[in-house]
């Protein structure tokens, strides 16, 4: 296990990503590491999160350097995390990034609920939602989720779109890591569906060589009755 200066464990170490050749100096690193929408969301992020540093630290360096450039703390959410709305709720996760190559954006993978929030168990028998549960919650209806926790169903996977700039503008220290949003939030599709319409994506990597992004979506491809693998998606990304 690797300890990153100035940034709490639970704000790292999920998905990462190169930062652009160009872009490097500029954000005082080669890399991009983040972690959010974790359970317990006051100890991570309630909303995209990434920090900059040099991998190649790790292991030499103790605590490796790093610099937090986006993150929401429980007090200054990306968006209410208890209500409808198109940028961030409990029920939305995070899980990968990628920073092309001639591109002034920073983007960030996952999937979102878009659909009412409620905290409670899931149903997927509509007419029970809102009733109470009989363990002191009540009923919210999602087919995709029979468990206790948020709902907001249905689930769209999405991207955080974000200005390089307005990272660097947090790196330079003109801005806190809160107070900067992204300028768009765009939601896709996928040509295969997961195993209950939950929309889970897993990771992402990106080659810059190729200019693909590569999207493990969960749950994609039936093997059996009851079993489904990860498919992985690609993604072109058309020259600058």
């Amino acid at each position: 296990m690797f300890k990153l200066s100035n940034v709490a464990a639970r704000l790292a170490g999920g998905y990462m990503c190169e930062i652009p050749a160009s872009q490097q100096a500029a954000f005082g690193g080669p890399a991009l590491t983040g972690q959010s929408g974790l359970s317990v969301i006051s100890t991570s992020s309630s909303g995209p999160a990434a920090s900059v540093f040099d991998p190649s630290q790790l292991g030499v360096t103790d605590p490796v350097p790093a610099t937090q450039l986006v993150y929401y703390p429980v007090n200054h959410p990306l968006a209410q995390t208890d209500t409808q709305n198109t940028l961030f709720n409990l029920t939305s996760t995070v899980t990968g990034i990628v920073f092309p190559e001639g591109y002034a954006s920073v983007l960030f993978f996952g999937r979102h609920g878009s659909g009412e929030y409620c905290y409670g168990n899931g149903t997927s028998d509509q007419s029970l939602a809102g009733l109470p549960s009989g363990d002191g919650a009540t009923y919210c209806y999602d087919p995709t989720d029979a468990s206790k926790g948020p709902h907001a169903y249905p689930y769209k996977y999405q991207v955080w779109a974000y200005s390089a700039s307005d990272l660097l503008s947090v790196k330079n220290g003109t801005k806190q890591p809160w107070e900067i949003a992204p300028y768009s939030v765009w939601n896709f599709d996928l040509p295969f569906s997961n195993s209950n319409g939950s929309g889970h994506i897993l990771g992402v990597a990106y080659d810059n060589a190729s200019r693909k992004i590569y999207v493990s979506q969960k749950s994609g491809d039936l093997v059996g009755q009851y079993s489904r693998n990860p498919v992985v998606h690609v993604l072109q990304i058309d020259e600058p």
